[in-house]
């Protein structure tokens, strides 16, 4: 996530991550006072009893199913007084407060990249999840940090940036998830290449055999190199992108 949470500062997002660090604090308390609970079942179910209570915190972060299922279980935990199940019970539970404290912070990029388009990307994220057997967290993630870049970089298309930026995104991250597979590259450093090669660092796309060079950019596009370079940030952007596109 640290690409994210880069694009979160850079961005200025209004993000309030205290909940889930909070959550996590007392995560890590609960995890101490559970080595010593196989002493005593009561000190094991005295123990969950308090994280329930402190666990209720997590409703501002939309984790009403979370607090549920940890209520459901306390009271095994708790009966049997098993020490070591208390650990992987806190363990979990300090896992999926993080995952969707992620996840929200994703939604929080993907508002300022795509605007009345999340919905879309929402939609798409669901879709090719199913069909390329993804978590529609990641693939989302990776629409994301698409965004971001081409977001400020097609500024002159007017209303139709965000639009535009959602379809480019999707195309891209699922570019980046067919290279994993022809190249065995991870998914995140295909996407961070072709990223980089959307604001002109040609040389990232090498490794996957595309050469963008003015050259052969004016070639593609039937145009002279010096037409090339005068092209505005947009104008190279929507070129770029078309290139690695085609390749």
């Amino acid at each position: 996530m640290s690409a994210l949470r880069n694009l979160v500062a850079i961005f200025k997002i209004g993000y309030d991550d205290s909940g889930a660090k909070q959550a996590n604090k007392d995560l890590d308390d609960l995890g101490k006072k559970a080595e010593g609970a196989g002493r005593s079942t009561d000190q094991a179910r005295d123990s969950l009893g308090r994280f329930t209570k402190k666990a209720t915190m997590a409703s501002r972060l939309g984790l009403e199913p979370l607090v549920a299922l940890f209520k459901k279980v306390q009271g095994p935990l708790g009966a049997i007084g098993l020490a070591m199940g208390a650990r992987e019970a806190v363990r979990g539970i300090g896992s999926m407060i993080q995952s969707a404290s992620d996840a929200a912070e994703t939604m929080n990029v993907l508002d300022v990249a795509f605007k009345d388009q999340k919905g879309a990307v929402v939609d798409w994220s669901k879709d090719t999840a199913k069909q390329y057997q993804r978590s529609e967290f990641a693939l989302r993630e990776y629409a994301a940090t698409f965004g971001a870049v081409l977001t400020p970089q097609l500024q002159r298309l007017g209303p139709e940036t965000a639009k535009t930026a959602a379809e480019m995104s999707q195309n891209l991250s699922t570019l980046a998830i067919d290279l994993e597979s022809l190249y065995n590259v991870p998914v995140e450093e295909a996407a961070e290449k072709l990223r980089a090669g959307l604001t002109g660092s040609a040389e990232t796309l090498f490794r996957f055999g595309i050469i963008m060079t003015n050259a052969n950019l004016a070639e593609f596009a039937g145009l002279s190199q010096g037409a090339i370079t005068k092209m505005n940030e947009t104008e190279k952007t929507l070129l770029r992108y078309r290139f690695i596109m085609a390749k």
